[in-house]
């Protein structure tokens, strides 16, 4: 856990994901996308897919997040995700590895 602290200025990134897992992304997304994300929440029976977002939206912002040096920086980039969109980071979080396998 010391090296992902180090990695992401200080700041540990459950520390962030947390909320967003908590309010099950409320507030956080613009309506039209919490509304898509819950879609998927009751089509596939399953809550399991805020985890995958979170990871997602991580992955996503991993080259600002790998710049920080201070834990205000890492809470910078991780506190606006409104303008994200939530079919794109599934898709790439879920099928990346298919699609382009390492």
């Amino acid at each position: 856990a010391a090296g992902i602290n180090a990695e992401y200025g200080g700041s540990h990134p459950l520390k962030h994901a947390f909320s967003w897992l908590m309010h099950a992304f409320a507030g956080y997304l613009e309506t039209s996308q919490l509304l898509l994300l819950w879609d998927r929440v009751i089509g596939y029976n399953t809550l399991e897919i805020l985890p995958v977002l979170a990871v997602a939206i991580f992955a996503f912002r991993r080259n600002n997040l790998m710049e920080v040096s201070t834990p205000s920086e890492a809470e910078a980039v991780l506190q606006d995700v409104s303008s994200l969109k939530v079919i794109p980071l599934l898709q790439y979080c879920l099928y990346a590895r298919i699609l382009h396998p390492v």
